[in-house]
């Protein structure tokens, strides 16, 4: 839906331009408990600890696109490999 060109699926400005948006303020993506106790992702004493969902409630009403492209790796990636995140910043002297 977020990548649809159908104008349709856009928000249109009272200027004339048009754009894409998030139809709604919460979402999720299900967690496989199983697959999850099977693969070893969790030490044994913390399956007391694994969720069956995560949730996001978007407060502010604003995802740029390195937000969902962040949960594009997430939702694609969770239950089938090892997602690393890195941020590098330049360091500034004060």
């Amino acid at each position: 839906f977020i990548a649809s060109e159908d104008a349709r699926d856009k928000v249109m400005y009272q200027n004339g331009e048009s754009e894409n948006y998030l139809p709604t303020k919460s979402f999720f993506v299900d967690i496989d408990t199983n697959k999850v106790k099977a693969m070893n992702m969790v030490a044994p004493e913390d399956y007391g600890k694994i969720v069956p969902r995560m949730q996001w409630n978007i407060e502010n009403g604003n995802l740029l696109k390195n937000d969902l492209l962040t949960l594009d790796i997430v939702a694609n990636n969770i239950m089938e490999r090892p997602i690393y995140f890195a941020a590098s910043s330049r360091s500034v002297s004060l």
